[in-house]
């Protein structure tokens, strides 16, 4: 029916042109009535607009009929654009967070990775950045932009280190199964669809039947890890741990110490045990010194620990500590007396923490580690620690408003 209306359409605009050249035309013999004339020149001006309208008409439906086709063409496909879309940005996001994670911590901890004076912390930086380098070339071609860190950091140049962990058999040329996964879901099904083999299928499945049917893959000049280099990395994983976390307060060769020590004693130390250890070791010398800055750090570290062994009950509890700190106005300066021109802070990261832990807190325990720390030296009692603790979980905002009067009024006041 709709083809049947267009046809029409079309005959009525080759009639009205028709229309209209003839009353132009006739307009042209019409030389002794000016009158006449023009009534016959816009009569024939009225039948070109009545063609031009009826082909428009036709023009918009066509367009209309091909954006309908494209939307369709896209209902089609859109579930594997969506599942393409998806692993994307889920390997962006992942690739992301560790590099912004190792960033964050080496910004947060540059004076573990910058004392290049001293010869063996440049040594053992040298090492740790070629071994992560290792680790970070696999699944990777020559022509990569390498992360600054590992000339700014580790003083290494990755393009020529990379070549020579290739010279040294520790990365070889990547197999055709790591040369299909580099690939997204769109690209391998179209190399299938070219060799007329089906489609369906999670990406696992797709790269086993590209292999089975003796497929080849792109010319990709892409390296992986060897088995040599997979051991040399197991053997050295405590390394990558070290960038991935840059614990805080901890030095380079400090940490390479422990971990010999650990190592001697026939233990098989992983990255907590060490940070654990130095952690400890650190927090008795603070605690019998009252070093309250150097407490707080080293707390965080152990923060890091229980959060990753997901032992909330500690985690939690190890928040509290900071907050306390943060709170009572001791420093390793200022040990005997707060430091009223500090200005009050509660972390918003510690407070969101034991808002989400809130079974774990308790007011019990702000009062042991009030007894425990010796911080009746602070600006606040156990009350006023439960109090704006208590606060900040309930409105952060608000708290600070609080933590500002206070600051402000102490200062007045001196």
């Amino acid at each position: 029916m709709n083809g049947f209306i267009g046809i029409i359409k079309k005959l009525l605009a080759v009639i009205a042109i028709l229309l209209g050249l003839f009353f132009i035309y006739a307009a042209s013999f019409s030389k002794d009535n000016s009158g006449a004339s023009v009534i016959l020149v816009l009569i024939g001006i009225f039948f070109f607009a009545c063609a031009y309208y009826l082909f428009k008409k036709k023009k918009k439906s066509a367009n209309l009929k091909q954006d309908n086709t494209i939307y369709g063409l896209e209902n089609r496909h859109s579930e594997m654009n969506k599942q393409y879309r998806e692993e994307k940005n889920n390997r962006i996001a992942t690739d992301n967070r560790e590099e912004s994670k190792a960033n964050a911590s080496f910004e947060d901890n540059k004076h573990n990775f910058t004392n290049l004076t001293d010869k063996g912390s440049s040594k053992l930086l040298k090492q740790c950045g070629t071994i992560y380098l290792l680790y970070w070339c696999n699944g990777k071609t020559l022509k990569v932009n390498y992360p600054q860190y590992f000339k700014e950091r580790y003083t290494i140049n990755p393009a020529k280190m990379h070549k020579e962990l290739i010279d040294e058999g520790l990365l070889e040329p990547a197999s055709t199964e790591d040369k299909f996964n580099s690939l997204t879901i769109p690209e391998l099904k179209d190399i299938l669809r070219a060799h007329s083999l089906k489609l369906s299928g999670k990406k696992q499945d797709l790269i086993n039947r590209l292999i089975e049917n003796a497929v080849e893959p792109p010319d990709i000049d892409m390296y992986s890890l060897s088995l040599e280099g997979k051991d040399f990395l197991d053997e050295n994983s405590l390394w990558i741990d070290f960038h991935k976390n840059a614990p805080m307060n901890i030095d380079i060769k400090e940490y390479k110490k422990e971990w010999d020590h650990l190592k001697m004693r026939g233990n098989n130390p992983d990255f907590n045990d060490i940070i654990w250890n130095i952690s400890k070791r650190n927090l008795d010398y603070a605690s019998k010194h009252n070093k309250y800055s150097e407490y707080r750090i080293n707390m965080q570290n152990i923060f890091n620990i229980y959060d990753n062994q997901e032992n909330y009950p500690e985690a939690v509890k190890a928040a509290i500590i900071i907050c306390c700190i943060d709170l009572s106005g001791l420093d390793d300066c200022n040990s005997e007396l707060p430091n009223f021109l500090s200005y009050p802070f509660l972390a918003p990261y510690f407070i969101e923490y034991i808002s989400k832990y809130m079974e774990y807190y308790s007011r019990g325990i702000v009062e042991e580690i009030y007894n425990g720390l010796f911080l009746n030296k602070g600006r606040f009692n156990s009350n006023q620690l439960i109090y704006h603790i208590e606060l900040a979980i309930e409105d952060w905002n608000k708290s600070q408003e609080k933590l500002n009067e206070f600051s402000f009024q102490s200062i007045v006041q001196r």
